[in-house]
C-alpha cells in the first residue's frame, strides 16, 4: 500500500515539474520519500511481495529504488530556485531608433493633424 502511495506522490510531483511549479513538485517528492522510508519492513518481505500482482516485483527493491530516484530529484531541485528570466534591455543604439520612432510618429501626426485644419472638404452635418 505504501508503495503505491508513494508512486502516486512521485507521479503527482513529475506532473507539478511540468506544470512548471518546482515547489509543488519539490514538496510532493518531498512527502513520496517519507512515506517510503516510514514503511514497515514487512513491505519489503517474502510474504509482501506474494501479494503484488507482478510476481517478479520485489518490493524491498522497488522502494529502495525509489527511494534513491526521488533523493535524486530533490537534489537536482534544490537550490535551483527558477528566477523568472529578466526583460533584455536594449542597448543604446535601439533606444535611440525608438526615440527617433516615436518622434517622427509625432510629426506625421502634427502634419495630418494641421491638414484637416484647412477646411472646406469636410461638413459639418453628415446626415
Amino acid at each position: 500500500m505504501r508503495v503505491n502511495l508513494a508512486i502516486v506522490l512521485e507521479r503527482t510531483g513529475d506532473a507539478a515539474l511540468r506544470a512548471g511549479d518546482p515547489a509543488a513538485a519539490a514538496e510532493a517528492w518531498q512527502q513520496a520519500l517519507v512515506v517510503s522510508e516510514d514503511a514497515p519492513e514487512d513491505c519489503g518481505s517474502p510474504e509482501a511481495n506474494s501479494t503484488t500482482s507482478d510476481p517478479d516485483r520485489d518490493l524491498g527493491e522497488t522502494m529502495d529504488e525509489q527511494e534513491q530516484r526521488l533523493r535524486e530529484k530533490l537534489e537536482d531541485g534544490s537550490g535551483q530556485q527558477e528566477q523568472p528570466d529578466a526583460p533584455e534591455t536594449p542597448d543604446a543604439s535601439d533606444l535611440d531608433d525608438i526615440q527617433d520612432q516615436l518622434e517622427q510618429g509625432a510629426q506625421d501626426r502634427d502634419d495630418r493633424d494641421d491638414g484637416d485644419q484647412g477646411g472646406g472638404a469636410g461638413t459639418d452635418r453628415p446626415w
